[in-house]
């Protein structure tokens, strides 16, 4: 779950500032998720910061025992 506000990412490009903005925004419970298999979806892949950060959150003290990443974009056109 996400416990604290982030600023909006799509308009910072670079990948450190990402991820210190990113960095304890989410929070894993082990109580929910321990030994589970986790499917985490993103509904936009940049950089991977968000993805990183959450399957970090989720592995480490979630003790999840794995987990899957899929993102889904649809980029619009102006034609």
């Amino acid at each position: 779950m996400k416990v604290r506000q982030t600023k909006e990412l799509k308009a910072v490009f670079d990948l450190e500032q990402r991820e210190g903005l990113l960095h304890g925004a989410f929070r894993a419970l082990p109580q929910v998720l321990e030994g589970r298999n986790v499917l985490l979806l993103d509904d936009l892949f940049r950089s991977g910061a968000t993805l990183a950060e959450a399957a970090r959150e989720i592995l480490k003290n979630g003790r999840a025992k794995s987990l899957v990443a899929i993102t889904l974009t649809k980029t619009r056109s102006n034609r």
